[in-house]
């Protein structure tokens, strides 16, 4: 059974949809949902059984949402096959599980809908969804959601700013899932940082990603940044500061140079 705010999106979907959630807003849920019974915008609605692509940023990720899947469909599968993360549902669908660690995943596919979890972590949804993903609904004229808790204004933020009428951005704020106790947020929001608990929370998307540091972006010379070819070179007779911050595990390692006297970047 979905939640009213699970309920509330679906009236409102269109055939590309972008949900911002909180944590715990129950996306999963609605996404398996979604990959049962149907494309809403498609000809013949919920009755249409199609094929479904099930994107998520990387294995950790996708093997969460593949043991989610046989657990909400256990009385539903007709045949799984874990090596290819695949589950063939008895009303005739079948739910493929991609890692959008390779961006070429799904390529050749035929889909009628396609799901793509956490999409705000996806460090190459971009190049995933318009050179892989994006033509496996050609066929089927197929629809696409994209779930995440917002993770700065990358693709995701793109994909929810657009306006047309095949696209509907929505917001879930966790509250909005009537399972989670109000006293457990409002505690969150007391003890987290306040641009924390808006981004995690209350599913905004937040410049800097909900970091420590702010106004990172406007502070780098643009002209300097935007293409690595035009950066200038170290002069001789200037100084110049070098930070690095250690990627040790999980992250990059980066390093940045700036200029010691305009504070520009090299």
């Amino acid at each position: 059974m979905l939640h009213a705010g699970q309920r509330a999106i679906l009236q409102a979907a269109r055939r590309f949809n972008s949900v911002a959630c909180g944590r715990r807003f129950g996306k999963t849920t609605l996404g398996l949902a979604l990959a049962y019974y149907g494309a809403p915008h498609a000809p013949g609605g919920l009755s249409r059984r199609l094929d479904v692509g099930w994107f998520a940023p990387q294995y950790k990720l996708l093997d969460e949402a593949w043991r989610g899947a046989k657990a909400f469909l256990r009385s539903m599968i007709a045949r799984t096959d874990s090596q290819q993360h695949r589950v063939e549902i008895n009303n005739g669908a079948a739910l493929d599980f991609w890692s959008l660690e390779d961006p070429d995943a799904g390529r050749g596919r035929k889909y009628g809908l396609v799901i793509v979890d956490e999409a705000a972590m996806a460090r190459h949804l971009e190049q995933a969804w318009t050179a892989a993903i994006r033509p496996t609904l050609t066929d089927l004229k197929g629809g696409a959601w994209f779930f995440s808790t917002p993770k700065g204004r990358n693709f995701f933020w793109q994909l929810h700013q657009r306006q047309d009428h095949d696209w509907q951005a929505h917001h879930a704020p966790t509250a909005a899932n009537p399972h989670i106790d109000a006293t457990e947020i409002e505690a969150a929001r007391a003890s987290l940082p306040e641009r924390v608990f808006a981004q995690e929370y209350m599913a905004q998307f937040l410049e800097d990603g909900g970091g420590v540091f702010r106004r990172v972006t406007s502070a780098v010379d643009t002209k300097l940044s935007a293409d690595p070819h035009l950066a200038r070179a170290a002069d001789d007779g200037r100084a110049y500061v070098i930070g690095v911050d250690w990627g040790r595990s999980n992250d990059f390692t980066v390093i940045c140079v700036t200029d010691a006297r305009d504070r520009s970047v090299v």
